[in-house]
């Protein structure tokens, strides 16, 4: 859901500093940055359920992990200007 739709906007009313990174509502909790993305990898399972080992850093030190990650991703991986649609060939 975008972050300027009405549902978001009510849902993100207690955070005074609205980042600009991702946002996870689940549960009735909201989880940004890298708390966000530990949760994700937690209900996803699997392989992403490691994860969690970034539990045990302090939470300012998970945020500037997921910051420098966020800031470097484009020299890393490279930017698309559209996403790649997948051909018949691909089983989804």
């Amino acid at each position: 859901m975008p972050l300027q739709s009405d549902l978001a906007k009510q849902l993100l009313y207690p955070l005074e500093d609205k980042p600009d990174s991702i946002i996870l509502y689940s549960g009735e909790r909201i989880f940004t940055k890298m708390d966000a993305v530990i949760e994700t990898g937690r209900i996803a399972g699997g392989i992403f359920y490691a994860l969690f080992v970034f539990k045990l850093l302090p939470l300012s030190w998970r945020n500037r992990l997921y910051d420098f990650i966020a800031e470097n991703r484009y020299s890393w991986f490279g930017k698309k200007d559209r996403c790649d649609i997948p051909s018949d060939s691909i089983d989804l």
